[in-house]
């Protein structure tokens, strides 16, 4: 499949529930993909959670806590009833080392690093897309 088709068959649905249109195993491919994607200055900064099962539960569970009704339990729980879900953040240490280790471009390793999780993102989805894949995206959460 072409990174072209990939795009075009992602697609993010709301109608999510707990059956996984492909084996657990196959969306180890996230590890791999994470390892392949380019960031400035090689940093590597890029970090993937994937939740299912009870830890998928727990997570929906914290965000409703969290959230204190400021977001209505219907759209939490539509999240909730999918079969999983892919966080996305940054590792703010490896981040704040890199910009305590080159000053001139501080400022920028932050911004580089969103951008390395929005390449992150798109070549995960295209890359399960390519296993055949139409996994829905319940959310993406970058922290």
């Amino acid at each position: 499949m072409s990174v072209i088709t990939g795009l075009e068959k992602r697609r993010s649905r709301y109608l999510l529930n707990k059956e996984l249109p492909v084996a657990k195993e196959k969306v180890e491919v996230i590890k791999r993909v994470t390892e392949l994607v380019p960031d400035a200055f090689d940093m590597k900064s890029a970090r993937v959670v994937a939740a299912f099962g009870e830890e998928h539960e727990a997570l929906w569970d914290e965000i409703e806590r969290v959230f204190e009704g400021k977001v209505p339990h219907d759209k939490i729980q539509s999240f909730r009833n999918g079969a999983g879900t892919i966080l996305y953040f940054y590792e703010e240490e490896v981040v704040d080392g890199l910009a305590a280790k080159f000053p001139t471009y501080a400022a920028n390793f932050p911004v580089w690093a969103n951008h390395a999780n929005g390449m992150l993102q798109i070549s995960i989805w295209t890359a399960l897309a390519e296993l055949g894949s139409e996994l829905p995206c319940s959310i993406t959460i970058p922290l």
